[in-house]
């Protein structure tokens, strides 16, 4: 799937649990990765496996990523993530309410 965002494109890849540690550098399968934001490539990497509130949650979380580097924050930073995570359901229940009220144009 591909979304325009913020004067580009970007791809939403639907992976596996695997696939996620991979990208993540992980061998192991203790840690659960529900996406990734792939700056480089216009990626967003998100887990099939996630619940769907939850998946929604995590390409909302990753589009906050692409957003701070595209606004000059840079991405990874220990404290971008620390306001992503406040910020990422926050910003969903306002997309979600949003939506009902704006008129998008198809």
């Amino acid at each position: 799937m591909k979304i325009p965002l913020f004067g580009t494109t970007w791809d939403i890849k639907y992976v596996t649990n695997k696939k996620m540690q991979e990208l993540y550098g992980e061998d192991g399968t203790e840690n659960d990765y529900d996406g990734m934001c792939d700056k480089d490539n216009q990626i967003l990497y998100i887990n099939r496996n996630l619940h769907p509130h939850r998946k929604n949650l995590a390409i909302v979380h990753e589009s906050m990523h692409a957003l701070c580097d595209h606004v000059g924050i840079p991405v990874g930073d220990e404290e971008e993530e620390k306001i992503i995570r406040h910020f990422e359901h926050g910003v969903l229940e306002l997309i979600v309410a949003l939506h009902k009220v704006l008129k998008f144009e198809e």
